[in-house]
């Protein structure tokens, strides 16, 4: 069923799960909800009434490519390119290109809605479609992230979610991990070391940014309500926001290390960098649930 592409603010339900999508706002997820003894509690933070950046909302998508490149500049196959800063970043782009942008509505019915955004070429001289399907069902809500290359030279590419969890000093989360990205003073990856990953953490305190590998795909939220929340994802890196402190944090599933697009293509089989031709498609898949 088609739907009014400039609709604010897009319901969807199913059973007892609630979401809500911001087409407009980058193509974000407004908010996401599961209703229990008459109550609907918020598995992410919601976003406010009066949202104006993708930042306040419970998700946005990162295409094409993952966090920061050093001084927004890299080369492909001879091909110089210099990306704008992402305020109030200085020196570096943030989370890709299309969480700026309107996205448009391809199909909606009651509990799965498609967008999508085509990005012509300019600072990023290469054309592409992203597109992303929300689905709610039984067990809670999918996101699945694609991005086509839609031009006719080769493509970097790279893809990630997101997502903001709240959280309170009960909060704790689980992960199995095998490598922590140690990072410079620009968030820029420098080397790799080992690490035991997070087993029970709390997360309200633990005031990190930081980026891993070797990730099983799964991070499990516990809270002392008794709420249970578990991440799952098709990716083997995870990036972890958790300031110290906040009401949220951040879990982000994404495909390749950050600054994979500054080390060239030689490296891109060790940094998750996918390489498009024309035509082809990468996908990346979420799912939030209840443990």
């Amino acid at each position: 069923m088609s739907a009014d592409a400039t609709h604010p603010c897009i319901p969807l339900r199913h059973g007892r799960w609630r979401a809500t999508v911001l087409p407009r706002l980058g193509g974000s997820l407004g908010r996401l909800d599961h209703q229990r003894d008459g109550h609907w509690q918020p598995l992410l933070r919601p976003a406010p009434a009066d949202a104006h950046d993708p930042r306040q909302t419970a998700c946005f998508p990162m295409a094409p490519f993952c966090g920061r490149i050093r001084d927004g500049r890299f080369v492909f196959r001879g091909r110089a390119v210099s990306l704008p800063a992402t305020p109030p970043e200085t020196h570096s782009p943030l989370h890709g290109l299309v969480w700026h942008q309107p996205w448009q509505v391809v199909e909606r019915d009651a509990a799965r809605l498609a967008i999508a955004c085509a990005h012509p070429p300019g600072d990023w001289p290469w054309p592409f479609l992203a597109t992303q399907v929300f689905s709610l069902d039984d067990d809670g809500l999918g996101i699945e992230l694609s991005v086509t290359n839609s031009g006719r030279e080769r493509m970097p590419c790279g893809l990630g979610l997101h997502p903001y969890f709240p959280c309170h000093a009960g909060t704790r989360i689980r992960a199995r991990l095998a490598r922590r990205v140690r990072c410079d003073t620009a968030q820029i990856p420098v080397g790799h070391e080992a690490c035991a990953g997070f087993a029970h953490a709390p997360i309200h305190r633990l005031g990190i940014d930081d980026s891993f590998d070797g990730w099983d795909g799964e991070l499990h939220i516990d809270d002392t309500a008794g709420i249970r929340t578990v991440l799952r994802a098709d990716a083997t890196r995870l990036h972890v926001y958790a300031p110290a402190g906040e009401n949220y944090f951040c879990a982000e599933p994404i495909s390749h290390e950050v600054n994979a697009l500054a080390l060239g293509e030689t490296a891109a089989s060790s940094t998750g960098l996918w390489l498009l031709a024309p035509g082809d498609s990468a996908r990346l898949r979420l799912r939030v649930q209840l443990s």
